[in-house]
């Protein structure tokens, strides 16, 4: 994952998650990478960045050519400042204008439910059963349909 834009073959899937949710992060990637290393998509979350570079410009860059939006929602990404006011807006003003798909992935308990602008997406497991509270076949069993549901979504674009 070194570069940051979308190419002709490849179909960019931007990850939001907060840093403290970290290891769901690198859980997913796991599920994604065949995907990747077939070149079927590109993921971008903030471990693209390579230091140096303009950040917000290379996030912005990401949003502008998302296909798909995964949030891993937690507590911490529901309190985090930067999700709400930076990469929210973008990737909502996507799904109303350009059809991009937002797949929330509820990693912990929080106030997912109270939260209409991200609730109204129908997230790839239960709220009322988070993530953490799985058992490691079950995590894997979620995340493989999640990583099923974006080859769909993007050869259906193709």
């Amino acid at each position: 994952m070194t570069s940051s834009s979308a190419s002709a073959t490849r179909d960019q899937v931007f990850i939001s998650y907060s840093h403290a949710d970290r290891r769901w992060l690198d859980r997913l990637l796991q599920h994604l990478r065949p995907l990747i290393r077939e070149g079927h998509i590109q993921v971008f979350s903030d471990q693209n960045i390579e230091p140096g570079t303009v950040w917000r410009v290379q996030i912005q860059a990401a949003l502008d050519s998302t296909r798909v939006a995964i949030l891993l929602i937690s507590p911490a990404f529901l309190a985090s400042d930067f999700i709400v006011d930076q990469e929210l807006p973008p990737l909502l003003a996507g799904a109303a204008s350009k059809g991009t798909t937002i797949i929330p992935v509820i990693v912990a308990s929080s106030l997912f439910e109270m939260t209409p602008s991200l609730s109204r997406f129908q997230a790839a497991n239960p709220p009322s059963r988070p993530l953490s509270s799985m058992r490691a076949s079950e995590v894997d069993k979620v995340l493989a349909n999640l990583a099923r549901a974006v080859y769909q979504i993007i050869s259906q674009g193709n």
